[in-house]
């Protein structure tokens, strides 16, 4: 009885696959993060165009990638509901990818700089038409710091703007790589 139970825990060991090739998106040394044969990944190509798909396989250097679009449609009653549209494989290098979406959260308008857009430009607007309706000068010796302020407060918007990704850009700082998980 024994013989036959450590056969058949052998024969289910070699039928057995322990892992399979991993996607690995890394910060300098730091692992961020893993993807596996069927994971759903989010990317932008070469083109800058941005993919979603789940992972059909990864190969040596490259994945195959299974493509969908999701969207909202009306249905026959007129409510919108999702609507999945498959596109098909793609098999891309993995060098072909230029970017991924940043998993950080502080993406709102207090960090991208829209806040301190809007807000310099409305002070504008408003300080503008009150100064017409008044007849006071525009740009008079009272009026010009407050149009200062809000200027600089504009042009320190656009300065978050710039700053702010909301994709990481593989290159120096950032990289995709596969790491084989098959016994050589």
């Amino acid at each position: 009885m024994k013989l036959l139970w450590v056969s058949f825990c052998l024969c289910c060991a070699s039928l057995i696959h322990a892992q399979s090739d991993i996607l690995v998106l890394k910060e300098k040394e730091r692992n961020i993060k893993f993807w596996t044969k069927g994971s759903p990944i989010l990317f932008q190509f070469s083109n800058t165009q941005w993919i979603t798909g789940y992972i059909k396989d990864i190969r040596n250097d490259s994945l195959l990638i299974n493509q969908y679009i999701t969207r909202q449609l009306p249905n026959q009653f007129g409510v919108f509901s999702l609507d999945t549209m498959w596109l098909g494989l793609l098999q891309l290098h993995v060098n072909e990818i230029r970017g991924m979406p940043s998993a950080r959260r502080g993406s709102s308008v207090f960090t991208n700089g829209a806040l301190l857009q809007t807000g310099s430009g409305a002070y504008v607007l408003i300080n503008i038409f009150n100064s017409l309706y008044r007849g006071d000068a525009v740009f008079g010796k009272d009026n010009l710091p407050g149009l200062g302020i809000a200027a600089g407060v504009f042009l320190l918007g656009k300065l978050q703007q710039w700053r702010h990704k909301d994709f990481l850009l593989l290159g120096k700082k950032y990289r995709l790589e596969i790491i084989s998980g098959a016994p050589k």
